[in-house]
C-alpha cells in the first residue's frame, strides 16, 4: 500500500495539474482576442498588457509551480509528470468553455488514452530519491549532460521543423513547447540532490557546482518554457498543442530514471505499466495529429 507520503505527494501533483491547464485555457483566451497584426509583431509585449492573460500565468505558473515543487520533493520527477497530465480531462472543460474550443469523439480519446498512459506510467511507482542520487559519480554526471543536450538537440529540432512545415506547425511547435519543461524536471532533482547536502554542511566543490548551475537552468527553462508555449498558442489550439507539448514530458522521466540515475525497476509488474502507458501516449499521440490536420 502506498504510504501516506506518496498519497500526499499524488494530492499535490494532481493540483499541479489542475491548476496549470485552466491557467493555459484562460491564457489562449487572452491570446485569441489579440489581432492578427499585433500576434506577428509585439506578440508578448499585448499579451503582458491583458489583465486576462496575466490571471492564466499566475494561476498556470504561479499556483501550478508551487503544487508541482512541493509534488516533486515528496514523490521524485518520474511520477510527478504522469499525475499531472490526469488533469487534461479539467483542460478538456476549460478549453471548451472559457477557450470556445470544440472537440470530437477521436480528440476526446486521444486525450484520453495519453491520461490513461500516464496513469500506467505513474503506476510502476518509479520513484526518484534524489536524497540518494551520488553527484560525485563519473558515470552520473556524464550520463546528466548528456541528457540534457539531447533534449536541448530535439527542441532545436523541432523549432527548425516547424519553421519549415507549415502545415504541421502547431504539432512541432506543440512538441517544442515540451522540451523546456523537460529540462526543467530533470534538473530539478539535481538541485535536491545538490540542495540538501550543501545546506546540510556536507557540501563539495562538485555540489556547489551543481546547486548553481541547476537553478540557473531552472530559471531560463521556465522562462523558455511560457515563451514556447505561447508561441504554441498563437498556431493552434489549446485542447491539441498542449496534449501534444506533454508527449515528451510524459517520455523523458523514464528515460532519466533509466539512463541517467541508473536506478532499478522497482517492482515485477512497473515494465508492464510503463510499456502500455508509453505505447497509449504514442496512440493518444497520433490521434491528435489528426485533429491537427483537420485544422489545416
Amino acid at each position: 500500500m502506498p504510504g501516506i507520503h506518496y498519497i500526499i505527494g499524488t494530492i499535490f501533483a494532481l493540483l499541479a495539474g489542475v491548476s496549470t491547464y485552466i491557467g493555459l485555457a484562460i491564457e489562449k483566451k487572452a491570446v485569441n482576442k489579440i489581432t492578427v497584426e499585433n500576434r506577428s509583431k509585439g506578440f508578448l509585449k499585448t499579451l503582458l498588457k491583458s489583465r486576462l492573460w496575466v490571471l492564466g500565468i499566475f494561476i498556470h505558473i504561479g499556483l501550478g509551480t508551487v503544487f508541482f515543487v512541493i509534488a516533486q520533493f515528496m514523490i521524485g520527477p518520474a511520477l510527478v509528470p504522469g499525475i499531472m497530465i490526469s488533469g487534461l480531462v479539467v483542460l478538456i472543460i476549460a478549453a471548451s468553455k472559457i477557450a470556445g474550443e470544440k472537440f470530437t469523439l477521436i480528440d476526446i480519446a486521444g486525450i484520453l488514452m495519453l491520461v490513461i498512459g500516464a496513469i500506467f506510467i505513474a503506476a510502476s511507482q518509479l520513484v526518484i530519491d534524489s536524497s540518494k542520487i551520488n553527484l560525485a559519480d563519473k558515470k552520473i554526471i556524464f550520463h546528466i549532460f548528456s541528457f540534457s543536450f539531447l533534449i536541448l538537440g530535439l527542441w532545436l529540432l523541432s523549432n527548425l521543423i516547424s519553421s519549415k512545415n507549415i502545415k504541421y506547425k502547431a504539432l512541432f511547435k506543440g512538441l517544442a513547447a515540451g522540451f523546456p519543461y523537460c529540462i526543467g524536471n530533470f534538473w530539478i532533482t539535481v538541485f535536491y540532490a545538490s540542495m540538501m547536502p550543501v545546506f546540510k554542511g556536507n557540501s563539495s566543490s562538485i555540489l556547489v557546482f551543481f546547486l548553481i548551475i541547476s537553478i540557473v537552468i531552472l530559471i531560463v527553462s521556465n522562462i523558455f518554457g511560457i515563451t514556447e508555449i505561447q508561441s504554441a498558442l498563437k498556431c493552434g489550439e489549446v485542447g491539441y498543442v498542449i496534449p501534444i507539448q506533454q508527449i515528451p514530458v510524459q517520455i523523458t522521466p523514464i528515460l532519466y530514471f533509466y539512463y541517467v540515475f541508473m536506478l532499478k525497476t522497482p517492482g515485477n509488474n512497473s515494465l508492464i505499466w510503463i510499456l502500455c502507458g508509453m505505447s497509449l501516449i504514442i496512440i493518444g499521440g497520433f490521434m491528435l495529429s489528426k485533429k491537427q490536420q483537420a485544422l489545416t
